[in-house]
Formats: C-alpha cells, structure tokens, sequence
C-alpha cells in the first residue's frame, strides 16, 4: 500500500508542479500589464486591449471584469470577477486535500509496520527462529521508514503548493479591489464633469 500511495502522491505533485510551471510562464508579462493599466487617466478601451493580450488567471479575471462592467455596472461586474478568481484559485488548490490525506494514510501505513513487525518478532521469538526475528525487524523498520518518507514528502510539498495558492489568492483580491477603486474614481469624476455648471 506504501509503494501504491507513494506513486499516487508522485502524479499528484506532478501534475502540481506542471499547473504551477504553466502559470509562472504565463505571468511573465503581468507586472508590465497592470502598471500599464492602473496608470492614472487610462481609458478603458486601453485597459480591455492590454488585458486581452495575456492568459494570466489574475489579468484574465481582471478583463472579466471590465468585460462586465461595461454590459451591468460595478457591483454585478465585481462580483462576477471575484467568483471567476475564486473558482481559478479553487483550481489551483486541486490535489491539495488528497495529498494531506496520503501523508496522513502513509503514517499510519507506518505505525502499522512496527506493530506488523514485533508481533512477528514474538512469534519467532516462541520458536526461537533468529532469522525469523531478524526479518521482522527489517520488515518494521523498512515500512516505518518508507511511511515517514512518504508522509513527509507529501506535507512538505502540499505545504508548498498551498503557499503558492495562497499567494495567488492574495493576488487576485488586491488586483480587483484595485480595479474597482480605479472605476470608482473614473466614475466620481465622470459625475463631477457632468454635474458641472457650463460657463456662458
């Protein structure tokens, strides 16, 4: 069962390590693009043709929402963004749960060795079978040892990936929030210059 749970865990980092290779490459231009957009007195035409040049989640979640700020307003546009971003940084969570579980699995799996292992100590112990006992002990010790390995190589790693997702959720709310402080001054201002009193 520890051989099986330890290539199980192997394709779920895998797979981890490949989805967070994709998003490094795909975030590159990201720092240029939001620079760019968040510039004071940029017009949104500007804003949606820099965002539709990227596949990055954050800038992809941020062109949803000038998308649908210009079709339903701020608040629906909003909340439409931040259910996109929630369900991109729900995808970057995948395999999480399922490593936390192998590492916990691969524990036990271990503690099962050493309890494996002395009851077959006893019993070579009542035949007096030295070689017996000395196969027990190597059966114990090797399953507690790949037991340990496996769990702690799944925690470090879904530590890992948890941090990045983390990170990237972090990313998302302040880049929207972001946005919406801009659409709300662009909007203010808009108001102010339409209210205002025309000279002549």
């Amino acid at each position: 069962p520890i051989v099986f749970l330890s290539f199980y865990a192997l394709g779920c980092c895998l797979e981890r390590s490949w989805y967070w290779l994709v998003y490094a490459a795909q975030s590159l231009g990201r720092l240029e693009i939001l620079e760019k957009i968040f510039r004071p007195g940029a017009q949104q035409g500007d804003m949606l043709k820099l965002l539709s040049t990227s596949q990055d989640v954050v800038i992809v979640s941020l062109h949803e929402f000038l998308l649908q700020y210009e079709n339903v307003g701020l608040e629906i546009a909003e909340r439409k963004a931040r259910l996109l971003a929630e369900a991109k940084n729900d995808e970057s969570r995948n395999f999480l749960d399922i490593l936390t579980l192998i590492a916990s699995i691969a524990t036990t799996l271990g503690l099962m060795g050493i309890v494996v292992g002395i009851a077959l100590i006893f019993k070579s112990l009542a035949r007096e079978d030295t070689k017996g006992i000395s196969l027990a002990l190597a059966t114990a010790l090797y399953t507690t040892i790949a037991g340990i390995v496996v769990s702690l190589l799944s925690f470090l790693l879904m530590f890992f990936f948890q941090k990045l997702s983390d990170r990237l959720a972090t990313a998302l709310d302040t880049n929207i929030q972001k946005l919406k402080d801009c659409l709300e001054v662009q909007q203010k201002s808009r108001l102010i210059f339409d209210n205002r009193p025309a000279n002549g």
